[in-house]
């Protein structure tokens, strides 16, 4: 079984020296700068002008229109799924047991992201005070946008806001037919959000409250295997 993880990047960075890793430059339409030495999400069937608000998800388009693999993935430059814990380097990344998670589960993902105080709605529309009223029309317009495309994932998109742990980043691993499945599942509701909605980030931020209600209405069965954070942010200034 072949298998290739998309790694989305904008800017020049060591990469894994594996073929199952496949450096995207995200934004290439519009990056007279980019590299000529990893592939482009520009080619082929693309979004790539649209990066700017789409952001890794423009690499994950990319990789699901023109790339064929029985297995597939996202991964950022900096931030990849690995095997153990508190390894965060290169050694530690998923190849060989992959086949053997996705035996015995539909999606391998990183930790989910623990709120603790607030749950993930609240969280993001507070993320920036200047923005609160902003975000928060960012979020009610996905579940409205929910409620016409999908009734059926509405539940489950109120019970991740509502939710004080989230799996963010954009980041998983699935076979070929559930990728295509999630994809164009996902694309479709962000497409259309897009017609109201096209602000910097906001649909690739969107996209981290769909993976889970995609995976909670499905009933998908999912393991988390630790994250690689090659330029690791500390303690003291996650928790500001």
């Amino acid at each position: 079984m072949t298998t290739k993880i998309f790694i989305a990047t904008h800017k020049e960075y060591k990469m894994p020296q594996s073929p199952v890793y496949i450096p995207v430059w995200v934004g290439a339409a519009i990056n007279p700068n980019k590299s000529d030495s990893f592939s482009s999400d520009n080619t082929g069937d693309n979004i790539s002008e649209k990066n700017p608000s789409y952001n890794e998800l423009s690499a994950l388009y990319w990789g699901w229109k023109n790339v064929d693999a029985d297995i597939k993935g996202l991964a950022h430059y900096r931030r990849y799924i690995g095997d153990k814990k508190n390894i965060h380097d290169y050694s530690n990344l998923l190849e060989e047991q992959i086949i053997d998670l996705l035996a015995d589960n539909d999606v391998i993902l990183t930790p989910s992201k623990k709120f603790y105080v607030i749950d993930s709605y609240t969280h993001y529309i507070k993320s920036q005070k200047e923005m609160e009223t902003t975000h928060k029309n960012d979020l009610d317009t996905l579940y409205k946008i929910m409620g016409q495309l999908h009734p059926e994932y509405q539940p489950a998109l109120k019970k991740v806001y509502q939710s004080k742990k989230v799996h963010m980043l954009n980041m998983f691993i699935m076979k070929k037919e559930l990728f295509n499945k999630y994809c164009e599942w996902l694309f479709s509701i962000l497409s259309e959000m897009e017609k109201s909605i096209n602000r910097y980030r906001v649909l690739g931020a969107m996209g981290e409250f769909l993976l889970d209600t995609y995976i909670i209405t499905n009933q998908l069965k999912f393991i988390e295997k630790p994250i690689i954070e090659l330029e690791r942010v500390s303690f003291f200034k996650k928790v500001k």
